[in-house]
C-alpha cells in the first residue's frame, strides 16, 4: 500500500520490474513476516506455533484469519458457541504466555445486509459472539457506507468502531481508504460549502478588524 501497488496486481504477479526492486529493498521487514496457512488448525496448534517462534525467532504481534476457521473437539456438554468460546479462551492464554497481542479476525453474521436501515454491525453480529465478548479486550468492527450505498456523502472511508475496550474508551475512529493499493490514511473531513466565509464577510472583516 505504501508504494501505490494495486492489489490486484499482487493477485495476478502482475508487478514491474521497478515495483519488485522497490520492494526488494525492504527483504529484510519482508522476511520477519511469517504466513502459515495450514489449513484445519486447532487453537492448540496455533499456541504451539506461537510458542515455537518465539523462542526461536521472537514474536511481536500475531494475526489469525479467521476465529469461525479454527477447528475445536467437540465435547458432549457443548452448545452453541461452546467451541468457539474454548477457542477465544485458548488464544488469550497463549497471548499472554508469549506476552504478544493477538489479533482475531471474525464473521458478521449475514442478518446485516437484510437491515433496510443502519447497516453499522455490532457485537452481537459476530458469528459466536458470547465467548469473543467474554475473552476479547478490545473488539474493533469495521463499516464502509459506500461498500452498501453507492451514493454515500462519504465514499472511500472506513470506519472502526471500538465497540469493547478493557481498559479504554470505546467510540468511533474514521480513515481514508483506497480499496485499489488496500491503503488506510488518517481521515480527511468534506470540505463544506456552506462554512466557506462569503465576500461580504470577508469586506467587513477588513472594514472592521
Amino acid at each position: 500500500a505504501a508504494y501505490g501497488i494495486q492489489l490486484y496486481d499482487f493477485k495476478t504477479g502482475g508487478l514491474s520490474d521497478e515495483t519488485i526492486l522497490k520492494l526488494r529493498k525492504h527483504d529484510d521487514f519482508w522476511n520477519r513476516i511469517i504466513i502459515d496457512d495450514t489449513r484445519a488448525v486447532t487453537a492448540d496448534y496455533i499456541a504451539d506455533t506461537m510458542q515455537a517462534i518465539k523462542n526461536q525467532l521472537g514474536l511481536d504481534f500475531v494475526i489469525v484469519d479467521y476465529l469461525q476457521d479454527i477447528k475445536e473437539i467437540g465435547e458432549h456438554t457443548d452448545n452453541t458457541g461452546s467451541a468457539l468460546m474454548r477457542i477465544c479462551r485458548k488464544l488469550r492464554k497463549a497471548a499472554q504466555d508469549c506476552n504478544v497481542p493477538i489479533m482475531a479476525m471474525s464473521q458478521i453474521s449475514r442478518d446485516v445486509e437484510k437491515r433496510n436501515a443502519d447497516k453499522r454491525p455490532s457485537n452481537s453480529d459476530l458469528s459466536g459472539s458470547t465467548g469473543i465478548e467474554t475473552s476479547a479486550d478490545v473488539i474493533g468492527l469495521l463499516y464502509r457506507d459506500d461498500y452498501y450505498n453507492p451514493e454515500s456523502a462519504e465514499p472511500n472511508v472506513l470506519e472502526l468502531n471500538i465497540t469493547k475496550h478493557r481498559n479504554g474508551a470505546t467510540g468511533q475512529v474514521k480513515f481514508q481508504y483506497d480499496k485499489t493499493t488496500q491503503r488506510i490514511r488518517p481521515y480527511q473531513r468534506p470540505f463544506d460549502e456552506s462554512t466557506r466565509p462569503s465576500k461580504t464577510s470577508e469586506r467587513n472583516k477588513k472594514n472592521y478588524g
